[in-house]
């Protein structure tokens, strides 16, 4: 029972505890590092990236209202949006490729 309490941080004097009690008060520790952690302050996390320029609630708002607006003026028309558009002129390697003459 006396060397539990040692173990526990028992409150004697150390001129009052035996060898192995005071052998067993050396290994415990004030603060755990668990206790420690659970004091320490949590990291915060990061705003997710479709709110990350905007400063409050208002503006969230009013971007979510211009790209639907935006997003059915493209379905109205049929046209393709940023990411799909193509160079549409193109020209035949054949006649491009190689020496060209005088009458080219």
């Amino acid at each position: 029972a006396e060397e539990a309490a040692a173990r526990t941080g028992s409150k004697k004097p150390k001129s009052e505890l035996t060898p192995d009690e005071r052998k067993a008060a050396k290994l415990v520790r004030s603060h755990s590092k668990v206790a420690i952690r659970g004091e320490s302050k949590s990291a915060s996390r990061p705003r997710s990236r479709s709110v990350a320029g905007l400063r409050d609630e208002s503006m969230v708002r009013s971007a979510d209202k211009l790209l639907k607006k935006q997003q059915r003026q493209r379905n109205l028309h049929g046209k393709v949006g940023e990411s799909d558009r193509v160079i549409t002129m193109k020209k035949e390697k054949w006649m491009l490729t190689g020496k060209r003459g005088i009458g080219k």
